[in-house]
């Protein structure tokens, strides 16, 4: 079985994880493809806020501005 690792930056917090397929594998790097895609043509994702944005370590980042829309 193959693994991976989780990192949660906002307290430097790591998990193992196992991938129980290969699809589960390339939709994992389809999607890191898209995020370095979208960060390469400076692309705005858009954002929706939600509750857990709070305990997000990307909290500050996103809502720098206080617009929660």
């Amino acid at each position: 079985m193959r693994k991976g690792t989780l990192l949660y930056a906002k307290d430097n917090h790591k998990i193992e994880i196992e991938f129980r397929n290969n699809n589960e594998i390339k939709k994992i790097l389809d999607i890191k493809d898209k995020i370095i895609d979208m960060i390469d043509k400076k692309e705005d994702p858009g954002k929706k806020f939600s509750e857990k944005c709070k305990m997000c370590a990307f909290y500050n980042i996103c809502w720098k501005n206080g617009n929660k829309n």
